[in-house]
């Protein structure tokens, strides 16, 4: 086998930018503008995946098998607050028709979970690959610091949406 060289180099596609993607929540249970929160995602994580190690120990010998596979912890976004403050109402909202703590209420999981898409696009853009995340619902909405000391800039809303499964095509 030859050393990697420039041939080998010019010869791969275009990087993916990291720029260049869409978090899509078709629907938003509970109500909220779906598209809004599209439009001010300014980070995500793409999700990972682990297969448990299955250590098999027989005569003096361990084998290490492939057992459950194991989703991330989350899809973590950040998302642009602006002046209505509509970000982060709009994600209050979904958790509290999961689970209302001052009304003593919530709903079924059918109802306060729904699926995303992860969209990413290439430079022309095409959608070059989709990740659907299944069963999502935010899981962790974070405090936000608010300092009036310090140098201006734009408030984040960073939320961690918790999922069952995904797969990618």
């Amino acid at each position: 086998m030859a050393r990697t060289s420039m041939q080998d180099m010019r010869g791969l596609v275009d990087p993916m930018l990291n720029y260049n993607w869409d978090f899509v929540v078709p629907n938003i249970p509970g109500g909220g503008d779906a598209r809004s929160l599209t439009i001010k995602a300014a980070s995500c994580n793409l999700p990972g995946v682990t297969l448990d190690v299955v250590p098999v120990t027989l005569h003096g010998v361990t084998l290490n098998y492939a057992g459950m596979e194991r989703y991330g912890q989350g899809f973590a976004l950040n998302y642009l607050e602006t002046r209505d403050l509509g970000t982060r109402a709009t994600l209050r909202n979904w958790i509290e028709y999961a689970r209302n703590t001052r009304l003593n209420s919530g709903t079924e999981k059918s109802a306060y979970s729904t699926s995303v898409n992860l969209l990413m696009y290439d430079d022309v853009p095409s959608i070059a690959r989709t990740l659907t995340g299944y069963g999502v619902w935010p899981h962790t909405l974070q405090e936000i610091t608010l300092d009036n000391g310090g140098q201006a800039q734009a408030v984040m809303v960073q939320v961690l949406f918790a999922y069952d499964y995904h797969d990618e095509a």
